[in-house]
C-alpha cells in the first residue's frame, strides 16, 4: 500500500481527522483452533475491506509461524520476533503504522476478545470521532464469572480511573482498542510504561493524563479469555506508582481538565437514560453483526448461507416447542396431582 500523505493539525493531542486506519494483530502464543479460525476471518474480512493488516508474533514455534505466514498478502505483513515483550511489540507496531501514513490503529490481541463485529464498529466510529481513543469493554457471552473475579474486574476499572483522573472508560483491560497513532505514539515511545501485566491499563492511564477523550464499545468475551486477566492485587504495584506520579502532576492535569479541552471536542451532556439507550443500541448492533459472522461462517462455498443456529430452522425449532410444550404439560400435571385435596386438609386442620 502507498504511503498516505498526512494531513497537518495543531500540535498536541487534539488532531485533524484520519486519513486511514490500520490494523495491529499481537500473537504471542499458539493459539487454539477455535480463536485461530476467529482470527482468520477477520484477518480476511478486514483485508476485503482493504484495510492495512500488521500480524506481529513472539516466540512461536515453526509450526505456528507457518499458520500466520499463510495469511500475508498484499497488503497483509506477518513479522515475527523473538525475546519481545507486549511493549516493545506495539512500539513495534506502531512505528510500522507511522511509515504507512495512517491515522488511527486498531489493535487486536489474539489472546483475548475481538470479533469482526466490534472491529467493524471501531473502523466505522472512527471516521465519525478521529481524534478520540475507542476502547473496548467486555460483555460475556458465556457463564456468569464468580463474584470475586467481578469485584477485581470493577477494582482495577475504579483504580484506574482515580489514578487517570477520569472514569470515562468502562474496562482498563480489555486490549481489542483503537488508538489515534499521532496521539499515543509519542507516549508510547517516551514513557516508561511496563513491559506485560497491567501495560494496557497503564497506556490507557497516560493517554488520559495525555488529554485523550474516551469512547467505549462492547466487544464480545468468553469466560477463558477473562479468566487469563491478572488480578487487582497483581496490579496493586503498578497502581501504587500511577497514584504517586499523578500526585506529582496534580496541578497540570487538574488545569487542563478545567481550562484544557477544545471546544471542538466537547460533547454534549447526556442523561442517565439517554446513555443507557445509547449502550443498548451498541448492543444490539454488535449481537447483530455476531450473528451475521456466525452466519457466514457455516456457509459452504458454493452454497446459501444458512443459519448457524439450530432453533433458527424452522423444523428443528418446531420440533423444540413441541417437547417444550409437552414437558410443560407432564410438569402441570404432576403438580396438580401433588396439590389434590391439600386445601382441604389444611382447613381441617386449623
Amino acid at each position: 500500500m502507498p504511503p498516505i500523505t498526512p494531513v497537518a493539525g495543531p500540535s498536541g493531542v487534539r488532531q485533524a481527522p484520519h486519513a486511514a486506519q490500520a490494523c495491529l494483530v499481537i500473537v504471542r502464543e499458539a493459539l487454539a483452533a477455535k480463536p485461530l479460525e476467529r482470527l482468520r476471518r477477520v484477518v480476511a474480512e478486514l483485508h476485503e475491506r482493504r484495510v492495512p493488516i500488521l500480524i506481529e508474533s513472539n516466540g512461536l514455534s515453526p509450526e505456528a509461524r507457518k499458520v500466520l505466514d499463510q495469511m500475508s498478502a498484499p497488503d497483509l505483513q506477518v513479522v515475527h520476533h523473538d525475546g519481545f515483550n507486549k511493549l516493545k511489540l506495539y512500539r513495534e507496531g506502531f512505528r510500522r503504522m507511522a511509515k504507512l501514513g495512517v491515522r488511527g490503529v486498531l489493535v487486536i490481541d489474539a489472546s483475548g476478545p475481538f470479533s469482526f463485529g466490534a472491529a467493524q464498529h471501531f473502523m466505522r466510529l472512527a471516521r465519525k470521532f478521529p481524534s478520540q481513543l475507542l476502547c473496548g469493554y467486555s460483555v460475556k457471552i458465556e457463564t456468569p464469572m464468580r463474584r470475586q473475579r467481578v469485584t477485581g474486574q470493577h477494582l482495577i476499572d475504579f483504580s484506574s480511573g482515580f489514578c487517570g483522573l477520569s472514569l470515562s472508560h468502562e474496562d482498563a483491560l480489555c486490549p481489542m482498542r483503537l488508538y489515534p497513532l499521532e496521539a499515543t505514539l509519542s507516549v508510547l515511545i517516551n514513557a516508561e510504561l511496563v513491559p506485560e501485566d497491567g501495560f494496557e491499563t497503564e497506556f490507557l492511564v497516560r493517554l488520559l493524563w495525555a488529554g485523550l477523550r474516551v469512547r467505549n464499545l462492547p466487544v464480545p468475551a468468553s469466560r477463558e479469555e477473562l479468566m487469563r486477566r491478572p488480578s487487582w492485587w497483581t496490579m496493586a504495584p503498578l497502581f501504587t506508582k500511577l497514584f504517586l506520579v499523578m500526585l506529582t502532576r496534580l496541578p497540570i492535569l487538574v488545569c487542563s481538565r478545567v481550562v484544557g479541552w477544545a471546544p471542538e471536542e466537547q460533547s454534549p451532556v447526556k442523561t442517565k437514560s439517554e446513555r443507557k439507550a445509547e449502550k443498548l443500541e451498541q448492543l444490539e448492533a454488535l449481537a447483530r453483526a455476531e450473528k451475521a459472522e456466525r452466519a457466514a461462517a457455516c456457509a459452504k462455498p458454493g452454497q446459501a448461507r444458512k443459519p448457524c443456529c439450530p432453533h433458527v430452522d424452522p423444523e428443528v425449532r418446531a420440533k423444540g416447542e413441541a417437547a417444550v410444550e409437552e414437558a410443560r404439560l407432564r410438569a402441570e400435571a404432576a403438580r396438580d396431582e401433588l396439590t389434590k385435596g391439600q386445601p382441604k386438609v389444611e382447613k381441617a386442620k386449623l
